[in-house]
């Protein structure tokens, strides 16, 4: 159940699983291998990885809907779909503003702008 629950929970989070590796102290493989259960983790590594997803070892055991931890990161990933969907609509209106020598810059950030609002 934990793991599904961590798989859940990370999944949710704005973090990649790269970052919440780091945040722990642990590489990304082990994270990985620790949600899909190949992999056990100790009680400390559990606790570095609940610590860097900013919630609780007991969102992690608990029922995941009723988990305060889950509510917060929901928010959290409702806001942040709500910022990306602002982002996207200035975007749309910059381009339409731009001039040819605009366009070229905007082309330019183009790829960064992607990674953004993956």
């Amino acid at each position: 159940m934990w793991q599904e629950n961590l798989k859940r929970f990370v999944n949710l989070s704005d973090k990649t699983q790269e970052y919440i590796a780091l945040e722990a102290g642990i590489n990304q493989g082990t994270l990985s291998n620790i949600i899909t259960g190949k992999r056990s983790a100790s009680i400390e590594t559990l606790e570095a990885i609940v610590d860097a997803l900013g919630i609780s070892m007991l969102d992690l055991f608990q029922d995941i809907e009723s988990s305060k931890g889950y509510k917060k990161l929901q928010c959290e990933y409702q806001s942040s779909l709500a910022q990306t969907d602002s982002l996207k609509s200035e975007l749309v209106e910059l381009i339409s503003r731009s001039t040819e020598k605009n366009l070229l810059e905007l082309r330019n950030l183009l790829p960064l702008l992607q990674k953004i609002l993956r």
